[in-house]
């Protein structure tokens, strides 16, 4: 099984998937309002960010 890119997306154009959850978070972290006890909630939704754009931009294919 190898990791192929699919055809019809742009890795440039999608990142707004994972890049807006990431530069908010950092953008409050640098200002101070992040609530530390809460702070595990931007990890997992920036976790599922990549991991939809990941979804969205790769497959996986058999070897033939």
């Amino acid at each position: 099984m190898k990791i192929v890119k699919r055809e019809f997306n742009s890795l440039q154009e999608s990142m707004n998937i994972w890049l807006i959850p990431t530069s908010c978070y950092l953008a409050q972290k640098i200002m101070g309002i992040v609530i530390p006890n809460r702070e595990w909630i931007w990890w997992v939704v920036i976790l599922l960010a990549v991991l939809v754009w990941l979804a969205v931009n790769f497959k996986i294919v058999k070897n033939k």
